[in-house]
């Protein structure tokens, strides 16, 4: 049944694209993911990861990205909300994105580390704030040593949205094309109504929305509960711009989009609970601290993962993190692990095939050697 109409929806959709150009068609579908696929990853613990921590200091560190041998570091630094460092020599070139209302500031700078070139050939780092999306173009920030925005684009200019929902992450995908994940936010606090995560496909001519959990029930104890798991998320795009990986912290979901065919596969642990049984699990017990960062390439998907229960957060059990490994159809691939240091945030180099590790509470930045991992 499912298949029959997701065929009606995109022969509705080709033929609104062949309408007025004027008129951006909005069609809504409300369904669960497509396809799960069940994995079983394991941890080769006889590999244990080294990590060689590096003489660079950001104050407030709290995300890193990297590519050409530039590392980008986003910080809570008022001052400077992101800074570009080089790792041929370890040093900061440029501190960028400084705090405020202006089109060239920042309320905090987040990344999904999404880079490209423009024109001019110049490496541009897609970042984006709570208003808009604002891509730092790195080398002419380097160049000028100042924070050079390649231009701000106000999310209502991007799609048509709820009122008040300013949860959100926009991926560029070419030109008035995007993919947008709205995350979970409530509407009205006091009354607990909220909007539910989705996924938009937003073209010139057409709003494609996935529904994937209109249908998550709310929790009698604790009506936040829907909004703090399902908004818990990140996005990254695969280099090809051909598939999308939403990567839950909370619950072990692997959301994988395929952007030309539309489709959703989620890919679960054994134990992972469904997105029905939301609101009536064990807090303590089901839900975990799980991936805490990814990255990508174009033949893979890293991703930091923790593991630990909320109850082994509470008894401030360490963490024993692990390197996982799938391929951009969901199939797990390796791991291997990580050592008990504690870190946050993850960037990979492919050029390199190294790994850059965040300690956001320390502030250390590690670098870790995956040449045989990768292989």
């Amino acid at each position: 049944m499912r298949s029959s109409n997701f065929i009606f929806v995109l022969m509705g959709l080709l033929l609104c694209s062949c309408g007025s150009k004027e008129v951006v068609e909005r069609v809504d579908t409300f369904f669960t993911p497509d396809e799960y696929k069940i994995v079983r990853p394991t941890v080769d613990t006889t590999k244990m990861l080294t990590l060689e921590e590096l003489p660079i200091e950001v104050f407030g560190a709290q995300g890193i990205a990297v590519k050409d041998s530039l590392l980008f570091v986003s910080s809570t630094n008022k001052a400077a909300r992101a800074s570009i460092v080089s790792l041929n020599t370890n040093r900061v070139l440029v501190q960028v994105a400084p705090s405020g209302r202006g089109p060239s500031d920042f309320g905090i700078a987040l990344t999904t580390k999404q880079f490209w070139y423009n024109d001019r050939g110049e490496l541009i780092i897609n970042t984006y704030d709570s208003r808009a999306l604002k891509p730092i173009n790195i080398t002419k920030s380097i160049k000028e040593q100042g924070s050079y925005i390649e231009y701000s684009k106000s999310y209502s200019d991007i799609y048509s949205h709820e009122k008040y929902h300013s949860n959100k992450t926009v991926l560029p995908l070419g030109d008035d094309e995007y993919f947008i994940l709205q995350k979970a936010s409530y509407r009205d606090a006091r009354e607990c109504k909220f909007f539910p995560s989705r996924y938009i496909i937003k073209t010139k001519d057409e709003q494609y929305d996935f529904n994937l959990f209109l249908d998550v029930p709310i929790s009698e104890d604790d009506p936040m509960l829907p909004m703090k798991i399902l908004s818990d998320s990140r996005l990254f795009i695969k280099p090809d711009l051909t598939k999308i990986v939403d990567i839950h912290l909370l619950l072990d979901y692997i959301n994988i989009i395929d952007l030309k065919r539309r489709k959703v596969t989620s890919v679960i642990e054994p134990n992972t609970p469904c997105y029905d049984q939301i609101g009536k699990m064990d807090l303590g017990e089901n839900i975990k601290n799980g991936a805490f960062d990814a990255d990508v390439t174009d033949e893979y998907i890293l991703v930091a993962y923790d593991g630990r229960t909320m109850n082994d957060g509470w008894n401030r059990k360490p963490q024993w993190a692990s390197l996982r490994l799938y391929d951009w159809e969901g199939n797990f691939i390796k791991a291997a692990q990580l050592p008990k240091i504690g870190v946050d945030k993850m960037a990979y180099d492919v050029n390199r095939k190294t790994a850059y590790f965040l300690n956001c509470h320390e502030e250390k930045i590690y670098r870790c050697d995956l040449s045989e991992f990768m292989e």
